[in-house]
């Protein structure tokens, strides 16, 4: 039996957390999350702890809010960073142009691509790869696979990506992103967005355990053994043969 290691991937707000957080609950897998660090980072960089920094998230991921204002910025390389893409150019007073609110998700999104992995592609890879190594024999799934790095991350693990759909979350996603709207259309959000994925499940709004009941409908239909209760702490997902 081989120990499981799962990513899932789909546009954002589609259920990839939720369906992790199910399995976490009932089948014992460790969650774990390429964002983890990106959270914790990004929240150092404007002096706040990371449920200080959830609290933006809570009232509306694209929300700008003075707190996450440039002027708050104590990191000043990534602070630079996020000048000389958004504001080259600009000819507002500068100390107009650092107390602009900004928005928690697009704070996430600038941290991560333009400012770490512009430093090391494999930057937030390495970081999980660290937290994978705290977890040895345990099943794990990991809610957040953006781009092809990490997606051949989780396969050189010997795990498999499937992808969440909710229809909702598509139509919209794909509208925005015809459009143009920057959030939508960020590397981390449509690099991988169509690669072909292991597995796909419909997360209907409202429905999560249907999503669920489709996971377990595919272990079974692809002869994967799930245990958890009658193993503790060492949930498995494995080939029946």
């Amino acid at each position: 039996m081989r120990t499981a290691f799962l990513g899932l991937n789909g546009f954002r707000t589609s259920g990839k957390s939720t369906l992790a957080a199910i399995l976490t609950e009932r089948n014992e897998f460790v969650c774990l999350q390429f964002a983890d660090a990106l959270y914790a980072e990004t929240a150092a960089a404007f002096g706040l702890s990371v449920p200080q920094f959830a609290r933006f998230k809570a009232a509306g991921h694209d929300v700008p809010v003075r707190e996450l204002s440039l002027a708050r910025c104590i990191n000043p390389e990534f602070r630079d960073v996020v000048l000389r893409i958004e504001f080259e150019g600009d000819s507002r007073p500068m100390d107009e142009i650092l107390a602009q609110p900004r928005s928690y998700r697009r704070s996430l999104q600038l941290y991560g691509t333009d400012y770490r992995r512009a430093q090391d592609s494999l930057y937030w890879v390495k970081k999980l790869d660290e937290a994978v190594s705290r977890h040895p024999g345990r099943a794990i799934v990991i809610a957040d696979v953006r781009y092809g790095d990490e997606w051949k991350y989780v396969e050189n693990q010997g795990g498999v990506v499937g992808r969440i759909i909710n229809p909702r979350v598509e139509r919209e996603m794909r509208d925005k992103i015809a459009a143009g709207v920057p959030e939508a259309t960020h590397s981390s959000e449509i690099e991988i967005i169509d690669w072909p994925a292991d597995f796909t499940l419909i997360n209907t709004d409202g429905a999560p355990e249907q999503m669920y009941e489709q996971f377990l409908d595919l272990a079974q239909e692809r002869g994967w053994k799930l245990t958890g209760s009658d193993e503790p702490r060492r949930t498995r997902l494995a080939n029946a043969a």
